[in-house]
């Protein structure tokens, strides 16, 4: 399951594996290990990779990246128990065209290595061309290599445009400072100061003071 940025209220990209084995209950293997492919389209600015490279992680972590011409990164999922695994990133990564494979490496026998390759064909989409990234794909993850020579097709391609660029972009005051002065005995309920902020392409903003009492009131 995909969670992007526009459907997410706390600005993350939020995505969960769930491992089925016999009678679709949960794998019990201890050294069974999930890795989630993030893939965008090409950017010769580098500018989309240094997006996600600058992303933080609330669930997993970054452990590989893929060159310059397979531009994303493979993250570690989290696992959380009962088959389930999971990523969570806070990125200001905006694209309509974010994808995603899921990697699996497993060992019963206690020493990792690639699943069959059946099953690991299965992690993407279609494997005959055309290819949506047509670069040979090496990955070694867990002490199992995982190639696609030619080029392949994610399992999965999601919209994360809608307002990816706005998240984690501060908002923009009219002055850095603001000073006031107001008479000591002015009555609660004086307006002491009006304070214009703006974050482009946001319609509203809601911000408040620190230091203000319980009351709501300065001191």
């Amino acid at each position: 399951s995909v969670l992007p940025v526009q459907a997410n209220p706390s600005c993350t990209v939020a995505v969960n594996v769930t491992l089925l084995g016999g009678a679709n209950t949960a794998p019990s293997m201890p050294n069974t290990r999930v890795f989630v492919d993030i893939g965008f389209p090409f950017d010769s600015t580098l500018s989309k990779q240094l997006l996600f490279a600058n992303s933080m992680f609330v669930h997993g972590a970054l452990v590989a990246t893929k060159g310059l011409l397979l531009q994303g990164g493979v993250v570690a999922a989290e696992p959380f128990g009962g088959g389930v695994y999971g990523i969570e990133l806070l990125t200001n990564l905006s694209t309509s065209g974010m994808s995603l494979s899921v990697l699996q490496v497993n060992s019963p026998s206690g020493a990792l290595q690639a699943i069959p390759s059946a099953q690991a064909q299965g992690m993407f989409k279609s494997p005959n061309p055309p290819y949506t990234y047509q670069q040979p794909l090496e990955l070694s993850l867990a002490g199992a290599t995982i190639s696609a020579p030619y080029g392949y097709n994610p399992w999965l391609v999601f919209d994360n445009s809608l307002i990816s660029a706005l998240c984690g972009v501060p908002p923009t005051f009219t002055q850095a400072v603001y000073n006031v002065t107001t008479p000591e005995d002015a009555p609660i309920g004086t307006t002491l100061l009006a304070v214009v902020a703006t974050t482009p392409g946001v319609s509203s903003l809601v911000y408040s003071l620190a230091g203000v009492g319980k009351d709501g009131t300065l001191s």
